[in-house]
């Protein structure tokens, strides 16, 4: 009589697969082959036949799945068994992409979104058409900003469970170049007396324009043509000109046009100092002045006054002392006008008493 042992057996697996995928049951076995096992699948029974000690059985369950061991028979003898694995299947993560916009390169950015399902986080990576870029670990809707030119497609996506799913849509990111802004001015300086300047378009790129003078007018660009504005007052003007391209792109030059005051200077030849309120100071009246020096001399040379305050003249007194006779003297005066131009004027008053 031989007494054989019975039959032992014990299964494993993994425990999580993406759908679509095939995993093993693994099966180890004490006895003797073939061992005819009895399961059941979400307590379904079912069998099969395995040949080695150590074999398995490929599964490709489409939805989570338990496998319960009941049973094992081997050549000579059968035998229960326990044992369970519960198959998690998971769902494929999908990826859309789209977005993006028609800019213009003066940094302005386009917003490229992308929408998942899924398990996040999400292990994305996406294409310009040029690079590829990897997004780790991101979650849904996910955007970013771009300025570089390009269509944007999704090149893969994983879930949090390893799975990888299907990718689509596209953005697309056109980036417009900007027209150059450039003008001309002249005559520069300029002063109050010829205060027209001419302005010459020399932009390129562009099929529009606006001059914007400073003193509150504007005035539409002829393209590669020139314009005549006229001041009508002194000052420092910010000159602006903006030209817009095909695309509807912009761009926009400055430049500082300078009106200066005219030089002008009037020298009375006589006063009255008598304080009566009329002609009782004798001062030379300017404009366009930046440095003055006024003096006045007795008739034997000596100095009597001196200043080179602008607003400033002689009142009649000896270096603001005594009272002056009546008589000739003579002036010097001495200016550096506001282009740097040195003048020099010299003459005789007469002061009447």
């Amino acid at each position: 009589i031989v007494v054989n042992p019975l039959p032992t057996a014990t299964i494993s697996g993994s425990t999580s697969i993406c759908i679509g995928q095939s995993t093993p049951l693994d099966y180890n076995f004490t006895g003797t082959g073939p061992f005819n096992i009895n399961y059941n699948i979400n307590s379904v029974n079912t069998s099969a036949v395995l040949n080695n000690n150590v074999d398995s059985i490929i599964v490709s369950p489409s939805a989570t799945t338990t496998y319960t061991l009941v049973g094992v028979t081997d050549a000579f003898c059968s035998n229960t068994a326990n044992g369970t694995v519960i198959l998690t299947v998971n769902p494929l993560p999908s990826a859309t992409i789209s977005g993006g916009a028609i800019l213009c390169a003066d940094g302005s950015t386009a917003q490229i979104d992308i929408i998942t399902n899924g398990t996040p986080p999400f292990n994305v990576v996406y294409s310009d058409g040029f690079n590829n870029v990897a997004l780790n670990g991101i979650n849904t809707p996910y955007n970013f900003q771009s300025n570089t030119a390009g269509t944007y497609t999704l090149n893969s996506i994983t879930d949090a469970n390893g799975c990888s799913g299907n990718v689509s849509g596209l953005a697309t990111v056109v980036v417009n170049p900007l027209p150059i802004a450039n003008f001309s001015f002249m005559p520069q300086p300029a002063d109050i007396n010829n205060p027209t300047i001419y302005f010459t378009d020399m932009s390129s790129g562009h099929i529009s324009g606006m001059y914007d003078y400073g003193d509150g007018i504007t005035e539409p660009t002829i393209l590669g043509g020139q314009l005549a504005h006229t001041y009508v007052d002194t000052g420092n003007y910010q000159v602006l000109l903006t030209v817009t391209s095909a695309d509807g792109c912009t761009a926009t030059v400055g430049h500082s046009i300078i009106i200066d005051p005219a030089f002008l200077i009037y020298i009375p030849t006589a006063f009255s100092p008598n304080r009566d309120g009329k002609n009782d100071v004798f001062i030379p009246i300017m404009m366009g002045v930046d440095e003055y020096n006024f003096y006045v001399y007795d008739r034997f040379g000596n100095l009597v006054f001196e200043t080179e305050n602008q607003l400033k003249g002689w009142n009649g007194r000896v270096n603001g002392g005594e009272f002056a006779l009546s008589g000739h003297y003579a002036y010097a005066v001495h200016i550096v006008d506001l282009l740097g131009k040195k003048r020099n004027f010299t003459g005789s008053l007469t002061l009447i008493r």
